[in-house]
């Protein structure tokens, strides 16, 4: 069951990398498209109340990717990326358990780095709180803030294996310090 979860998050992180550097490089090219009024292949930009508006088209998924020509084509751009990070990180936390020697340092370091990752999404849905308590004094939460939730609990998890870690690293070096 570990190694099958290892080859699903292996697969699932190949495949996310793929679409973003896709999303990522014709999203691009849809900017050189509107401005330079350039033809480019799977790019089609709509105006939508006089708001540029690009769908993106992948052929072999029949899949269609839209957003705006804004300031949140960048907001797009890093949380792609950052998810591209994190899902290398998921790959590399599942690789710990189907190595042979679990409780090693290598494998506390992966545990931390992904550990460290689930708290990026924490702060930003936090401070988005802040900015939506500062404009309008009330606590707005919205399923915008379902991924706050889910990347905490998955922090406290983590929080826990590496803590099991630990422990059993420090009874594997004291096993080793007997014989």
């Amino acid at each position: 069951m570990k190694k099958i979860a290892f080859q699903l998050s292996k697969l699932f992180y190949y495949g996310f990398a793929l679409f973003s550097a896709f999303v990522t490089i014709f999203s691009m090219l849809s900017f050189i498209e509107y401005y330079l009024d350039w033809d480019i292949p799977l790019v089609s930009i709509l105006d939508k109340e006089s708001d540029p508006y690009v769908n993106i088209r992948i052929p072999l998924l029949q899949l269609t990717v839209g957003f705006s020509l804004s300031i949140k084509v960048i907001l797009m751009w890093l949380s792609l990326f950052f998810y591209t990070i994190y899902f290398w990180a998921l790959k590399n936390f599942f690789g710990v358990f189907i190595q042979e020697q679990v409780f090693n340092k290598t494998s506390q370091q992966k545990l931390r780095v992904f550990f460290k990752l689930n708290f990026i999404p924490i702060f930003v849905g936090l401070i988005s709180i802040i900015v939506g308590l500062t404009k309008s004094n009330k606590i707005i939460f919205s399923e915008e803030h379902l991924p706050l939730i889910i990347h905490l609990l998955i922090a406290f998890m983590v929080y826990f294996y590496m803590d099991l870690m630990q422990k059993g690293r420090k009874i594997q070096e004291e096993n080793d310090l007997t014989i």
